[in-house]
């Protein structure tokens, strides 16, 4: 954390996490998130799961997940289902937080 505080390195998300609980605090406080208008990566970082650990609870790999965040692979149903139980919220969100990334401006971050 002293390096975050510092400015010279993010923490993880999985320690921001953990920081959070610690201090009685949503993750949410701390996150510059639309929460009204999530992207896929928004509600991965809501539930303080890195893609590597959202993929392995959703059973998707590594490169699925960054793609489906990023716009780039197809959202399919057992992608929103798996997806939805992994983040513990419902399907309709995962699909109304897929259409920010797939439908943004080319060359514009995810």
């Amino acid at each position: 954390m002293r390096n975050s505080i510092t400015r010279s390195a993010s923490p993880s998300i999985g320690k921001l996490g953990r920081v959070c609980a610690v201090l009685g605090i949503a993750i949410s406080d701390v996150l510059d998130i639309d929460l009204d208008n999530p992207n896929l990566a928004d509600l991965r970082q809501l539930a303080a799961k890195t893609q590597l650990q959202l993929a392995k609870a959703a059973g998707l790999t590594t490169s699925v997940a960054q793609e489906l965040e990023q716009g780039t692979a197809r959202l399919m149903p057992h992608h929103v289902s798996s997806l939805a139980d992994a983040l513990g919220i419902e399907p309709a969100r995962i699909r109304s937080a897929y259409d920010p990334a797939r439908t943004r401006p080319p060359g514009t971050p995810a």
